[in-house]
């Protein structure tokens, strides 16, 4: 067994992907399998991870340029998943070590499951059983592989963001994030307004473990400490 099947037997992410039509046909395009980068790459690579305190611990895997669209993710346990595309042989970039950094939280959140859920419970996110979301819906949603754990949470006990592919079929880049509102059983295309009051325009609106990895890398949250005290503060 590669180290993908071992992921896979913790978290499911890519068989819950064969079984969902939508998912398995947005993605058969890409090849999900293991890849190499040059000797220099490497180099570089480690480079970027030996900068970031948080990244202590975790496994870097390349995969194939186009897994996954060549979006980077993480696997249980510690897996941080890159595109050999993305490694390049010069000195990281400051955008690729921000990368780097929002995978890590991305780890933290898989490693510190309960720590996290206190903090988005108070930041007003609460988790949401499958059942609470409408069939029809279900295989119109894109699978996520750093939030298939808990995949559903809902802002103020009512609005729940889904990653929807169109109607006609889609791929991993256009998708489109849709509102459920719990209680009036309706789904809406703009988020609520106390969202964007708080949030603004983030990239990842479709689940809290997304919006936090990308507010907290930008800020520069790269050690334990950093974090902690951010996951406490509220």
């Amino acid at each position: 067994m590669n180290v993908l099947d071992i992921a896979d037997g913790i978290d499911g992410y890519i068989t819950a992907c064969n079984g969902s039509f939508s998912n398995f046909q947005a993605r058969k395009a890409y090849k999900y399998e293991l890849s190499n980068i040059s000797k220099k790459a490497e180099q570089s690579l480690s480079a970027a991870v030996q900068s970031i305190p948080l990244l202590k611990g975790c496994e870097m895997v390349i995969l194939d340029s186009s897994a996954d669209a060549g979006f980077p993710h993480t696997r249980a346990p510690k897996h941080v998943c890159l595109p050999a595309s993305m490694c390049s042989e010069e000195p990281a970039s400051e955008r690729f070590k921000e990368t780097l950094l929002h995978e890590a939280i991305h780890i933290h959140q898989r490693r510190n499951r309960g720590m996290w859920q206190v903090f988005l419970k108070r930041s007003k996110w609460t988790p949401v059983l499958e059942g609470t979301i409408p069939e029809q819906y279900f295989d119109s949603i894109r699978l996520n592989p750093d939030t298939i754990g808990t995949p559903f949470y809902a802002f103020n006990g009512q609005h729940v963001p889904l990653p929807l592919f169109p109607p006609s079929g889609g791929t991993l880049k256009n998708t489109e994030v849709k509102w459920f509102d719990i209680k009036a059983g309706t789904l809406f295309h703009e988020p609520p307004k106390e969202f964007v009051k708080l949030y603004g325009k983030v990239h990842q609106p479709e689940h809290p473990y997304e919006i936090y990895a990308e507010i907290f890398s930008e800020a520069g949250y790269n050690t334990e400490d950093k974090l902690l005290e951010a996951l406490t503060a509220v």
